[in-house]
């Protein structure tokens, strides 16, 4: 790779806000930069035994997360409510499901980065699957949600609830399944894992001179900074944002009567969450009956990433990989092939796991609902 091409390459980053991305698969651009400045063999061997490990490994953290979803549902609704009836709801009917894809493409308004989430999105055949509870159990008094990582679907449980705040649930819920929804938490721990990884292996490739251990000793403080210092903090403030994202896209959604409705419920104090922090319900309380006023119109204005964070972290990986690395040996290159291996086994029996208990699960909550008509947005 040429001089402009790598200056190219990280105009495209900057100007599609790629980089977080990016970082998600650090491993591999890595060594592709690596690659990039050495024409090897074992370099380009590397890279593909990289790309397997690190595309099996993220596979395998989200089935086993998928799996864990069903798990919970099964031990938590199925087995503790034999006798409950489960009818599945028509999503359609509360809002358009294309509204999720669109919100998370636009936000950026970037073609590239909105294309990208959009066929990510697609490959999910349902991002919400809502159920009625009949008869109710005192689990779902006030309705019961299950989530799961990225672009795996939602589940959604209610009661008679009444027609405002069912459709109010639903429509939260279906903010929930968004990407946006809870990234920072997201961002956090997938950066931990990613990053720990890419530490090592670029420890081994780095040709240590005072400028390359100077540029390495950035790289890890970076890390520490971002995914180990404050993290309960940083968990914390994401599980506001998710509950703050996710009202606002329930409360741009419903009519004006709908809103007053929900307002009159809310200043009773009823709907709160015993997962937040007290100040941060409070904080979370304060935005919903302004949205609940206003619309939301202002939704996308909580939903987003850390992603000028992640940029400098890209461009310190970047000059060390561009810069201060030798070709990749023999060793290592055998090595990234025998770790893609055992992550592609692991891999391929936890989704097997996944795909059964996923099959039991919707054979016990009932056959999908007859597609209705989309809702237009309100």
């Amino acid at each position: 790779m040429s001089c402009f091409s790598a200056v190219f390459f990280l105009a495209v980053c900057f100007a599609e806000n790629i980089c977080s991305f990016l970082m998600g698969e650090g491993l591999i651009v890595f060594q592709g930069l690596v690659l990039a400045r050495w024409h090897t063999l074992t370099t380009f061997i590397a890279l593909i035994g990289v790309g397997v490990a690190s595309a099996s490994y993220r596979n395998t953290v989200q089935a086993v997360d998928r799996l864990e979803l069903f798990r919970r549902i099964d031990t938590d609704v199925l087995e503790r409510y034999p006798d409950s009836r489960f009818e599945r709801i028509d999503v359609a009917e509360y809002f358009n499901p294309d509204e999720l894809v669109d919100l998370e493409g636009s936000l950026y308004q970037k073609p590239l980065f909105g294309f990208m989430l959009k066929a990510m999105r697609n490959k999910i055949p349902s991002s919400l699957v809502a159920i009625r509870v009949r008869p109710s159990a005192k689990l779902f008094a006030g309705g019961q949600s299950y989530r799961s990582s990225w672009f795996s679907p939602s589940f959604a449980f209610v009661g008679p609830l009444g027609v405002v705040l069912t459709k109010f649930l639903i429509l939260h819920e279906a903010g929930h399944s968004s990407v946006k929804s809870g990234a920072i938490a997201n961002e956090v721990l997938e950066f931990r894992r990613v990053y720990s990884c890419l530490l090592i292996w670029a420890a081994f490739a780095v040709n240590w001179t005072p400028i390359s251990a100077a540029l390495f000793s950035l790289m890890v403080l970076q890390a520490v900074e971002y995914a180990w210092v404050n993290v309960q903090d940083k968990l914390r403030l994401s599980a506001l944002h998710s509950e703050i994202s996710a009202d606002k896209f329930a409360s741009k959604r419903l009519t004006e009567n709908e809103r007053k409705a929900m307002l009159v419920y809310v200043d009773k104090g009823h709907y709160r969450d015993d997962k937040l922090h007290p100040a941060d319900n409070e904080i979370r309380q304060s935005m919903l009956r302004a949205d609940l006023t206003s619309g939301a119109r202002d939704e996308e204005s909580w939903i987003g990433w850390n992603v000028g964070g992640l940029m400098q972290k890209f461009i310190v990986m970047a000059a060390i990989a561009l810069g201060f690395t030798h070709p990749t040996t023999i060793l290592a290159a055998v090595l990234s092939f025998v770790a893609a291996c055992i992550l592609f086994i692991f891999n391929r029996s936890a989704v097997s796991a996944e795909r059964q208990i996923r099959i039991a699960v919707f054979d016990r909550l009932g056959p999908a609902p007859t597609p209705s008509a989309p809702q237009a947005s309100t």
